[in-house]
């Protein structure tokens, strides 16, 4: 579906779906809690698999999307693809870690 789109397009709306993330957009995460464990580098995947996962999470399927649609590019504009679940979990728990640094600074 994202192939359609020129790259400069879908650089546009991967760099929009990280900035919200970054920015405390919840929904498209589990309970609506993006400090939910399943999406934190230091947990193991079958203890929280039931609640999220790269087969079923929209926000990491579109941003793998573009990031492997990118990477076959002449030349890629996507600086730091999101390749794997671990790539995900990675922005994810840095940006709830941020958004509570941020919230208690207030």
């Amino acid at each position: 579906m994202l192939k359609k789109f020129t790259q400069a397009n879908r650089q546009t709306i991967f760099h929009a779906i990280v900035h919200a993330i970054r920015h405390d957009y919840r929904e498209g995460f589990h309970n609506t809690d993006m400090g939910h464990s399943v999406y934190q580098t230091d947990t193991t995947p079958p203890a929280f698999g039931y609640a999220d996962g790269p087969d079923r999470n929209a926000l990491f399927l579109i941003l793998q999307e573009l990031s492997e649609l990118d990477a076959k590019e002449f030349e890629p504009y996507i600086k730091d693809p999101i390749l794997t679940w671990d790539d995900f979990k990675q922005l994810v728990s840095k940006a709830h870690k941020d958004i509570q640094s941020r919230e208690r600074a207030g």
